[in-house]
């Protein structure tokens, strides 16, 4: 990075850092359910991104190539992970808050869903 250029670019060891990261909230969360894939590349004005599908359980993790704004540094990749995987805990929530015909029970039943995951992380025993 030059001095001052004000755009770092993210290493194969910060993939690493950031695949770590993930399955570490992964696991805490108990999102075991889906199919993950991590991947490193280009994401022109995202430092990471998430992207799933709620009826396949899967979804996709990326992390960027070129930051702008900020300097890379293993804490912001963890934070970005953190971010990524919570988005993708958010996931059926956020897909539901978008559908055109929903009902009360299935906004309610998503959001247990997630309290449920929060109560097992922050409650887990050991």
């Amino acid at each position: 990075m030059k001095q001052g250029s004000g755009e770092s670019k993210t290493t194969a060891r910060h993939f690493e850092v950031f695949r770590k990261e993930a399955w570490k909230w992964i696991r805490r969360f108990g999102l075991l359910n889906w199919d993950w894939r991590f991947v490193h590349a280009d994401l022109p004005g995202l430092y990471a991104q998430a992207e799933w599908n709620i009826t396949a359980r899967s979804c996709t993790l990326t992390l960027g190539k070129d930051w702008e704004a900020i300097p890379v540094t293993n804490e912001q990749v963890k934070k970005s992970a953190f971010h990524e995987v919570c988005e993708v805990l958010l996931g059926p929530m956020t897909t539901l808050a978008g559908a055109r015909f929903i009902g009360e029970y299935d906004l309610e039943e998503a959001s247990h869903q997630v309290i449920r995951i929060l109560e097992n992380a922050v409650w887990a025993e050991g």
